[in-house]
């Protein structure tokens, strides 16, 4: 509230725009990590796709606006494009978040579909559970995986 009587009367310092940059970055970092991707509970269905995805094209365009702007003044200044997020992490945080869409709405549509798609269907880490549960079990060939896999 104190912050949008601030923003509502005029110019504001320097201190106060950095801080609501800051916040507004940490909003849609929150919306695409914590609201949706790390969620276990939350659950897209072909009723609800087109609003998570809206949600989340926001939150990418917050970081899409971001590179361009840092592009554009790259001519003044050099330096300034080293103040978005790194290329690779832009790039791999717009794969993560279509690809994971695509996906959904593959596997929601199939001739059996299943009720839903948990988000965590994004995270790796059952793979990688698995691989450490197989590793543990001393199966390091092809022969010895197959039986680990399968117990």
């Amino acid at each position: 509230k104190i912050l949008k009587e601030q923003l509502l009367k005029g110019p504001y310092s320097p201190e106060l725009q950095q801080d609501v940059a800051h916040i507004e970055y940490q909003v849609h970092v929150h919306t695409i990590y914590i609201a949706f991707f790390m969620n276990k509970e939350y659950r897209i269905t072909l009723e609800n796709i087109d609003e998570i995805e809206s949600s989340l094209k926001v939150a990418l365009n917050y970081f899409r606006n971001w590179r361009l702007a840092s592009l554009a003044r790259r001519q003044a200044d050099p330096g300034w494009e080293k103040t978005f997020i790194s290329n690779t992490t832009y790039k791999n945080m717009r794969i993560c978040v279509g690809g994971f869409l695509h996906y959904c709405r593959t596997v929601l549509n199939l001739e059996d579909p299943p009720f839903f798609v948990g988000f965590l269907h994004s995270n790796q880490s059952s793979l990688e559970a698995t691989f450490s549960h197989v590793k543990s079990m001393g199966a390091t060939s092809p022969r010895l995986y197959q039986g680990a896999i399968t117990s």
